[in-house]
């Protein structure tokens, strides 16, 4: 089943949104609350663009601390909060946000409701075939793709107390 939840335009977050929505969600990096942190850190995917130097810099001027890992390719962000993390792709193909404590139906309905707020913009958001695993897929934009998993190898599609949003630029897989 394919389900359209906005198709209104909107700009990308932070590219074109208000100063104070942009101001907030990155604040929001910055929260006491894993779940707010965790919506924080997808958005702050969204927004880089799949840029590594733009996707740390928003990260680490937020207290996140950065790892780069060369050998995999990645830049590793670690939040205050254990359980939420981001892996951004050294050559831009995604952004990886997870967390150990927000299950996935909590995470696809805060996506939803992180597309009709004032912080986002430019996207449509629309529910596609599963890829290959069988998760959640959703088009956002001509070329930027999500799965929301349980997991960042995204063995498991579903689970109530982790998930993993993984966001392609470009040619997603």
């Amino acid at each position: 089943m394919i389900r359209v939840f906005q198709a209104v335009p909107l700009c990308l977050l932070l590219a074109c949104g208000t100063a104070a929505a942009q101001g907030n969600t990155v604040a929001s990096l910055q929260d006491d609350d894993p779940k707010v942190v965790y919506l924080a850190a997808i958005a702050v995917c969204l927004a880089g663009q799949g840029d590594r130097d733009k996707t740390a810099a928003l990260f680490t001027e937020n207290g996140w601390s950065l790892t780069e890992d060369r050998m995999n390719g990645v830049n590793k962000l670690a939040s205050r909060h254990l359980g939420v993390n981001v892996e951004a792709a050294r050559d831009g193909a995604f952004c990886l946000a997870t967390s150990d404590q927000t299950g996935t139906d909590d995470t696809r309905t805060m996506m939803v409701g992180l597309v009709n707020s004032d912080a986002t913009t430019g996207l449509t958001w629309e529910e596609i075939e599963p890829g290959s695993h069988g998760c959640s897929t959703f088009q956002m934009a001509a070329q930027i793709k999500a799965e929301v998993s349980a997991t960042a190898d995204k063995d498991t599609c579903d689970a109530g107390d982790r998930s993993a949003v993984r966001i392609w630029f470009g040619a997603a897989p």
